[in-house]
């Protein structure tokens, strides 16, 4: 009987491999202008809203996972240094303008297991925080500039956030699994 347990976990194990494949998915969404934005704690809020992408027909009711996002953000008056502030955390992330711009910030954070960084944006490891954030595929915290010569009129903020869902057979495969160790015991 242990033999046959063994025999099935590595089975298993062969087969969530070899199906474990991802698709993945992105979208882009952005804040529009805000007019006077802050310029020190607790900030101006933003949402950035990703769910038109996750309740998507084809990927419904699959776990999806935020493996990436590209920001950009724009402000009319120089600065040195972009903070944001999630709402699930007490974190403050500081991102300097993107060279040789002075009133403008690209990054690209990244999940070093899915992604990797490339081209000429500034990329940092995506910290949990990001992903847990992002998981019900709303963005939503707080930014602020600081070192400003004066208050800026106007920012932007946009990204696109990059999430991956595993393969229908991936999960099947994975289902299936579950409920023969269930049964045999």
């Amino acid at each position: 009987m242990c033999r046959y347990r063994a025999f099935l976990a590595s089975v298993v194990c062969l087969q969530a491999s070899l199906a474990a494949a991802w698709t993945g998915d992105s979208y882009s969404a952005g804040t529009g202008i805000i007019s006077n934005p802050a310029t020190a704690s607790p900030g101006t809020t933003f949402v950035l809203d990703y769910t038109p992408m996750l309740v998507d027909q084809h990927h419904l009711n699959q776990p999806y996972q935020a493996v990436g996002f590209l920001m950009s953000f724009m402000c009319h008056t120089p600065y040195t240094e972009l903070n944001i502030q999630l709402n699930s955390g007490q974190t403050i992330y500081e991102f300097p303008p993107t060279p040789p711009s002075t009133d403008a910030t690209s990054a690209f954070l990244y999940d070093p297991a899915y992604l990797s960084p490339s081209g000429s944006v500034p990329s940092y490891v995506m910290a949990e925080a990001w992903k847990s954030e992002m998981a019900d595929g709303l963005l939503e915290g707080r930014f602020w500039v600081e070192g400003t010569p004066f208050a800026p009129q106007w920012a932007t903020l946009s990204g696109t956030g990059e999430y991956i869902v595993p393969e229908p057979a991936t999960v099947m495969v994975l289902a299936m699994a579950a409920a023969c160790l269930i049964r045999r015991r």
